[in-house]
């Protein structure tokens, strides 16, 4: 799912983390972008793992490939029902916890 199509609920949990991000310093151009792509990355794991899941997933700077840092969703595999862990890994592109933002 695109950015532009959240869900009512992720919505409302991308405006809140949206003004965790302002209170916290960060520029209001950057609240939105991270907001907005943490909100639908949330949103897609929700989608082939749970919501359970998609809430407790925290958000992580690690090492890229480059030499960079990149952003990721940790989801604790744990939350995610047996009968779906195949299906969340193919579907989000990950081998086991991380999901790129």
């Amino acid at each position: 799912m695109s950015v532009s199509n959240l869900t009512s609920f992720w919505e409302s949990w991308r405006l809140g983390r949206f003004h965790e991000f302002i209170n916290g310093g960060m520029p209001q151009s950057s609240a939105d972008e991270v907001s907005r792509g943490e909100a639908a990355a949330r949103q897609s794991v929700e989608l082939h793992a749970g919501r359970e899941a998609a809430l407790a997933a925290g958000l992580s700077v690690v090492p890229d490939e480059a030499g960079g840092e990149k952003l990721v969703l940790m989801v604790p595999p744990d939350l995610i029902p047996a009968d779906r862990i195949e299906e969340a890994e193919m579907a989000l592109y990950v081998s086991g916890v991380a999901v790129r933002l």
